[in-house]
């Protein structure tokens, strides 16, 4: 543990490496998709030290005698090109110390230099060179500045060069301790969708363990001097003689590499006269290298005897040292061409040259190689006869056979293609197997028979393993009940029971489904205008059409009658409650009695009721707190709303001079001016008891989720589409479908298919069964419906799925199977906007306080200075669109075209503002953002957003600590999760669904919540049981009572003289009064209202009872309780490895209001119907992407069940809520949609199916127009390809 691994002043020894590998070994490392952490505002950085290594250590990559760097460059350009081509933002980061690395390896580091130049001239790609090495503080200030996503490096190590283990070891700790996760360049996989690779998320306890190895492990060493030591012990110097210079344009020739060489040449004989044989063969190695093409240059390396490898190396070594410092030294400025500087030399073709000169054999150049040859022989004063060099010939045949080009090895028996008797494989892949240099042969070929082929078909008859018959689902379905019940009485008891309880069930969860909606969402319904205009063009007598319309007089007379009874009986109720000053009660009563009223009348006169009721309560709240509070004034507006709106026309000039009275009262003078209202001079002075209130701010800020919306809906085609429907619908998962479209003795059932609905059409691009979305839209014969809310291209989609209609069409034609009505236009329908807006919130546990987090604050104004507007899926709500105009208007308060913007004077002509005015307004003040921007304002924006993110330091610190999900993170979780749902439910945030990617920790914080309240109310119990006990005996009391007087009621009706019937009668009535209150698992042990998220109000023990016979018949009883422990508190869990019974049944308990928590995993990010108010992130997972996120963040504000929904992040650090909130949806990209059990499937379907035409028509389909194909046309010869040796693959085995 004592030796030294290193050199000069390092003090790592083996012991300490050693240690630190331990250290790596501890760490979390995942297998993942790499495209998760791609966005289009963050980039990521690839560490070209690490991947030169990897590619120096290249497998293809021979580097004797200073290799092929051509090679090297297309091993670099490959690699970053699929990357590019997955649209990744990255940057190249090279180091200055790793110079030094690589001076004892000349050819190498001339290499890494070459590239580095290479990228720089001639590339897109950014390259990053003025940093030392990672400890630099420049570097440390970037990483914080840029935040990058990751840093691609690698873990290789090499014995080309000492101590380069270490480096990287002590690099990859150093980007952890800064905060920067990294990932492997070794080991990544890149699939046509997919960048799979390994790697470890920065965690705060990377922080201790650098700070722990640099006291304990180096003994308060500092580790940079550690680390720069190993660069210092590898580093080597050689004798070097460098002359400055020249300028290219002194040279005929343009190519840089000319220049490089005569200048290097030149130096090479200054230093080392006595090699003036190796210049004479390293200048016509250029002059055949510019000319030969590239082909010619694939030689075997020849072999020479020690001595000559030896004066050979040094030559090398020498030279490539010049070619460096040259190249180093080359002026910036310098014309010329620099596009084949990556070929600057070649090694291999360097040493088959001298070998060729060692043999005494000459070539043949052509002219423009002998012209070129010549001029380097001049520039260097080289006698030219001395030269090997024969008349000039054509170089491509001369120089072709004197190289022996290795031709390749002939044929094995074994590389054949058998040729298939398939109308399918003759169309799709015919011309490939025409062009094909293989051998074909035909399956009935004797040879093939007795040597290759099995002797035997397949078909999809019995299982693979056994004789059992293959059933699919569609028989499943059909037997699950017997049509026609059994004969036999038990059995038909048993049969009548099951169905019975099947359908019990199924109509409580599809009750569930509906829920309970918000009273001010309204559903849409949907109406068929044509139906109308048929009704409107029926004649009518005018005897019948009067007739018609004093019975509806008559009935709204009845209506409005009744509806004034109503109102004439309450209307003492509420002047009772105003003059005893309970004017909240008052409210109430008048609020219940408009949601009865239908009557316009009527709902005029309540609604100025409720104006002056609401004057009131505002003016005892300001005599007795001296403030108003803002949610009085919101139930005011809105009531003014309607007022001045809907029922203007029922307004008298008394109402309007009533309505100026109360608008004056609570400073709403705008709405006086803006409405023309007039105001009495008497009481001007008197009864304004507030002082005038910007109405559009007061909106804005409290009114955002309230203000009216302007449906654009196309009805009339949504009612053709819903006119196609019919009564008998299927609900089936995709893989099932699958397999029934593609069964040859289903297609009957196939064609009978009207309609079909993909929900959540954007799994075309999930990791999991993506290409079984794409088979089936590929596969139907009918027209669909798609559903999407998460598809950032759906214009590229729809182009698509017309691509493939309009090959339908064609076939059908062709065939003859053209439908009447049929239509085959795909139509767009998009809506940008979300109903309810979303509003983010980070949960600080050290302050128990919710940060609001505004979604301009995130961005960096470097990311949008090359965007060309404001990125369109990052919305604001109304209060957000007014944080930033405040902000802008701090930052600059005499802008003139931000005084333009000013809410008042935008929005100076409309009294109640819409949801579409704001949003118009949002799109201004991006614009003017976007402006200062690109007008080299920087400042000014960099400003407002500073403002927008606020000065709440301890956010951003606990943010960091609340890295990706490790021990320490899920106890801090536990430790705070109480606080955040106290804090939640005093807020009134509640149903809420809590996300988290760890089962485990699912399932423990539910345990650790319902047992940290049972402690509570258990020792609530204890301080005050003579209370609670008390409580306890009222309802036990009450029922008895009860009984006791029905029993009464039975005793004076009863007719029945004998008194054993009576008796009888009333144990009936005590068992049917005990059995309605059996045991149920949610009202056994009911906890206190203090002590539970539940709501016991909402349900009864009649709705829940047939749940909890459901689970106790499939689940023990212990097992049953300590479910039913976690919901009676309101709280549960949900995630794939809950059996299905129990998911249904937390399903259904939140959908009905009654649980108010569930903590989930990915398994109601989409599928499933469970809307909720707020979303709530926990911890940070590698499956949290912005997809996912979107997907999840859906879940709040639906439509229908609340007004605006609200996001939480718990333990997510702020750079992954950055990327989650403004990175853009992925594009649809497809996936390779041919498996050889697809193939064998299709081959099947057209051979055995009836109507062939139709089933090759399908299959063509399915072949020729897959999604990636789209982007991407370059693919459909690959697919063809794998199609045909997936069958050859089939006939083999």
């Amino acid at each position: 543990g004592n030796e030294t691994s290193t050199l000069g002043s390092s003090t790592i020894n083996s012991g300490k490496l050693k240690c630190l590998k331990e250290i790596f070994a501890s760490f979390h490392i995942e297998y993942l998709d790499l495209r998760n952490h791609f966005s289009d505002v963050r980039q990521f950085l690839i560490d070209g030290e690490g991947l030169f290594i990897e590619f120096l250590l290249h497998p293809d990559l021979s580097w004797e005698f200073g290799g092929q760097p051509l090679h090297l460059v297309y091993l670099f350009e490959r690699f970053l090109y699929m990357f590019l081509e997955k649209e990744a933002n990255f940057k190249l980061l090279f180091f200055k110390s790793f110079d030094k690395v690589w001076t004892s390896v000349p050819s190498v580091a001339l290499a890494r230099l070459l590239l580095i130049e290479h990228f720089q001239r001639n590339t897109n790609i950014t390259i990053i060179d003025e940093f030392i090495d990672v400890f630099d503080p420049m570097f440390e200030q970037y990483l914080i500045d840029e935040s990058p996503s990751f840093i691609l490096s690698s873990d290789r190590s090499s014995d080309l060069i000492k101590n380069l283990d270490e480096i990287f070891l002590i690099g990859r700790l150093k980007y952890l301790s800064l905060g920067c996760s990294y990932a492997f360049i070794d080991g990544i996989e890149f699939d046509v969708r997919e960048v799979k690779g390994y790697f470890c998320n920065s965690e705060t306890r990377h922080q201790r363990l650098y700070k722990l190895y640099e006291r304990k492990i180096c003994k308060g060493s500092c580790l940079q001097n550690i680390y720069r030591n190993l660069f210092l012990s590898t580093y080597q110097t050689l004798p070097l003689v460098p002359e400055p210079l020249q300028d290219l344009n002194n040279f005929d020739n343009k190519d840089v590499r000319v220049l490089l060489t005569c200048q290097a040449l030149s130096n090479v004989m200054k230093i080392k006269s006595n090699m003036v044989f190796f210049i004479q063969v390293y200048a016509l190695h250029l002059a055949i290298l510019v000319t030969l093409p590239l082909k010619y240059r694939a030689q075997p390396l020849r072999k020479f005897d020690r001595k000559e490898e030896k004066e050979l190396q040094e030559f090398w070594n020498l030279m490539c040292s010049c070619l460096k410092d040259c190249l180093t030294n080359l002026v910036p400025s310098s014309s010329g061409s620099f596009s084949k500087v990556g070929d600057l030399f070649d090694g291999r073709h360097f040493v088959n040259i001298f070998y060729l000169y060692k043999k005494k054999r000459k070539l043949q150049l052509n002219d423009k190689t002998m012209l070129l040859y010549m001029v380097l022989v001049e520039g260097l004063k080289i006698d030219e006869d001395t030269l090997p060099v024969m008349g000039k010939q054509n170089i491509k045949s001369s120089t072709k056979e004197e190289l022996s080009i290795v031709e390749s090895k002939g044929r094995k028996m074994n590389d054949f293609i058998i040729n298939v008797s398939s109308i399918l494989m003759d169309q799709y892949v015919g011309d490939i197997m025409s062009s094909s240099n293989l051998l074909v042969k035909d399956i009935n070929d004797k040879w093939v028979k007795e040597n290759v082929l099995h002797g035997y078909d397949f078909d999809e008859i019995t299982h693979w393993h056994c004789k059992r018959l293959l059933s699919d689902d569609y028989n499943k379905t059909k037997n699950s009940f017997l049509e026609i019940p059994p004969t036999d009485l038990f059995l038909k008891k048993k049969w009548l029971k099951q169905k019975q309880m099947y359908y019990r069930f199924m109509e409580y969860y599809g009750g569930s489904l509906e829920g309970r909606r918000h009273p001010n969402c309204k559903a849409i319904v949907v109406q068929d205008k044509g139906k109308k205009a048929s009704k409107k063009n029926n004649k009518i007598s005018k005897g019948a059409a009067r007739i018609i319309q004093s019975n509806i007089d008559k009935k709204q007379n009845e209506i409005r009658e009744r509806e004034k009874k109503i109102v004439d009986d309450n209307l003492e109720n509420i002047n009772d409650l105003k003059r005893n000053k309970d004017y909240k009660g008052a409210l109430y009563c008048v609020k219940q009695l408009l949601s009865k009223i239908v009557d316009q009348v009527i709902k005029k006169k309540l609604l100025l009721l409720s104006l002056q009721v609401l004057v009131d309560l505002m003016e005892e709240k300001l005599k007795k707190c001296n403030t108003m509070d803002p949610n009085d004034l919101v139930v005011f507006i809105e009531d003014l709303k309607v007022l001045l709106t809907d029922l203007r026309k029922e307004l008298s000039d008394h109402d309007k001079k009533k309505i100026s009275k109360y608008c004056f009262q609570v400073g709403l003078d705008e709405i006086i001016d803006k409405e023309g209202l007039f105001v009495n001079e008497k009481y001007q002075k008197k009864e304004s008891f507030v002082r005038s209130i910007e109405t559009v701010r007061f909106q804005l800020e409290h009114m955002g989720a309230l203000l009216s919306r302007e449906y654009r809906y196309s009805y009339e085609y949504l009612t053709r589409v819903w006119d196609k429907m019919v009564n008998s619908t299927i609900r089936v998962s995709p893989q099932c479908f699958e397999i029934l479209l593609l069964a040859p003795h289903r297609q009957d059932w196939a064609k009978k298919i009207r309609f079909v609905i993909f929900d959540e059409i954007h799994c075309l691009d999930s990791e999991h069964a993506a290409e079984v979305w794409e088979h089936l839209i590929l596969l139907i014969c009918c027209p669909f419906l798609a559903l999407s809310a998460t598809i950032r291209n759906p214009e590229g989609l729809c182009a698509w799925l017309q691509k493939i209609e309009d090959y339908k069409q064609i076939c059908d034609k062709r065939s003859g199977m053209l439908k009447h009505g049929r239509e085959y236009k795909v139509a767009l329908i998009t809506c940008k906007e979300r109903h309810a807006d979303l509003i983010n919130y980070q949960y600080i546990p050290e302050t128990d306080y919710l940060q609001n987090v505004h979604p301009v604050s995130l961005f960096k104004v470097k990311d949008l200075q090359n965007l060309p507007r404001f990125p369109e899926h990052v919305t604001l709500s109304p209060i957000e669109v007014l944080q930033l105009y405040d902000a802008m208007k701090i930052v600059c308060p005499k802008y003139d075209e931000l005084e333009k913007l000013e809410p008042g004077f935008e929005f100076k002509t409309k009294t109640f503002l819409t949801k579409q005015d704001c949003k118009k307004y949002e799109h201004k003040l991006k614009e003017l953002f976007i402006r200062w921007i690109r007008t080299g304002k920087t400042t000014l924006a960099e400003k407002v957003i500073i403002n927008l993110k606020g000065t709440s330091q301890k956010q951003q610190n606990f943010s960091f600590n609340a890295s990706n999900i490790s021990k320490e993170n899920e106890r801090h979780i536990k430790q705070y999760i109480l606080p955040l749902l106290d804090k939640m439910k005093n807020k009134g945030k509640f149903p809420a669904i809590f996300f988290c990617y760890n089962r485990s920790l699912c399932e423990d914080l539910v345990s650790y919540v319902a047992k940290e309240l049972k402690t509570k109310e258990d020792a609530y119990k204890q301080s005050k049981s003579m209370k609670v006990a008390e409580k306890m005996k009222k309802p036990k009391v009450k029922k008895i009572k009860r009984i006791r007087d029905k029993e009464k009621e039975l005793k004076a009706a009863s007719s029945c003289n004998d008194a054993s019937e009576r008796s009888n009668s009333i144990e009936d009535l005590v068992a049917e009064t005990f059995e309605n209150e059996k045991v149920n698992f949610l009202f056994e042990n009911k906890p206190l209202q203090d002590f539970t998220y539940a709501n016991y109000g909402v349900i009864d023990r009649k709705e829940t009872q047939f749940l909890h016979d459901r689970l106790c018949k499939a689940f023990d009883k212990k097992d049953v309780k300590h479910f039913s422990s976690s919901l009676c508190r309101g709280i549960s869990y949900h995630h794939g490895g809950v059996d299905i019974k129990r998911r249904r049944t937390v399903e259904m308990l939140f959908r009905n209001k009654f649980l108010n928590i569930v903590i989930a995993t990915g398994t109601l990010a989409l599928g499933i119907h469970m809307p909720c108010k707020t979303v709530v992130f926990l911890g940070d997972s590698e499956y949290l992407t912005p997809l996912n996120y979107c997907q999840m963040s859906g879940r709040a504000g639906r439509r229908g069940f609340d007004l605006k929904g609200e996001v939480i992040f718990f333990g997510v650090p702020p750079d992954k809520v950055v990327q989650l909130i403004t990175a853009d949806l992925p594009k649809l990209i497809g996936n390779f949609p041919v498996s050889v059990t697809l193939v064998l499937r299709l081959l099947l379907l057209v051979a055995r199916s009836e109507d062939k035409q139709d089933a090759l028509n399908r299959a063509h389909n399915l072949l020729k127009h897959p999604l990636i194909c789209q982007n991407q046309p370059q693919l459909n010869k690959q697919l063809k390809q794998h199609f045909m040796y997936s069958v050859q693959f089939l006939l083999r085995e």
